[in-house]
């Protein structure tokens, strides 16, 4: 497993990359570049999270029921396109200056992406404009994050006896 530092520059990259890909096709050069995490929380977090669950399968997919909003647990740390999400006290943490309670009422663990994506389909998360976008970027990324993980600089944890 990668520790907190290394998870928050990988998927940062990730999200840099991301908006790249986004920015090429659709910002003309006089337009201000596509802020990394906009796309990745307002538009493409389903997608995104299930991309990080892809590369990183010890981590799991949940879905913030408050905020509408998918998010990566990856070693107890919680993560989406912005990278690392800090939380407080381990009870709560801000997405988009909204306080997100961390209970079991509020945040759902998904096991089945594929059953997700048809209730996130029914609730204006996905839909085939954006399954059809990501799919164009998709062999782009996932030569990228390839490469990325390569790295062999990159920190991993130390496990634990």
């Amino acid at each position: 497993m990668y520790n907190i530092e290394t998870m928050d520059y990988l998927i940062k990259q990730i999200s840099h990359y991301i908006s790249q890909l986004f920015t090429t096709k659709y910002v003309s050069p006089q337009n201000i570049y596509v802020e990394d995490y906009k796309i990745l929380t307002n538009q493409y977090c389903f997608y995104f999270a299930k991309l990080l669950q892809e590369y990183f399968p010890e981590g799991k997919v949940v879905y913030v029921a408050q905020a509408s909003h998918y998010i990566f647990l990856y070693d107890e740390n919680y993560y989406d396109g912005r990278g690392f999400i800090e939380t407080y006290f381990g009870k709560a943490f801000v997405i988009d200056e909204e306080f997100i309670l961390l209970n079991p009422n509020n945040l759902y663990f998904i096991d089945d992406m594929d059953q997700e994506y048809e209730y996130a389909l029914c609730n204006g998360l996905t839909d085939t404009y954006r399954d059809n976008e990501w799919h164009e970027i998709k062999k782009s990324l996932d030569s990228y994050i390839k490469n990325l993980l390569q790295d062999t600089s990159l920190n991993r944890k130390i496990p634990q006896n």
